[in-house]
């Protein structure tokens, strides 16, 4: 959550995943778009609205979580050149 807010206040369009019951929470600390986690579409759910907000490849990805193949589904969503951060 402290990442959401810090690069919103930094003045970057933040995308995440969230479960369902804390998508409200995200919005709140400046997300402008959340989508589900456990959903396996995922990636292409989060290129999508890249697409249709006419933002650009996404090009910086912050895995807070980095399991479940979380690390995998940032790769696959960062356009070409992008930044991977881990913690």
């Amino acid at each position: 959550m402290f990442a959401i807010k810090l690069a919103t206040l930094s003045g970057y369009k933040v995308v995440t995943v969230a479960s369902k019951r804390n998508w409200d929470l995200v919005k709140s600390l400046g997300a402008s778009a959340v989508f589900d986690y456990n959903d396996h579409e995922v990636v292409a759910h989060i290129q999508n609205w890249i697409r249709e907000e006419g933002n650009g490849p996404l090009t910086q990805c912050l895995d807070t979580i980095s399991e479940h193949g979380s690390v995998k589904k940032c790769v696959a969503a960062l356009g070409e050149g992008g930044t991977l951060i881990t913690l």
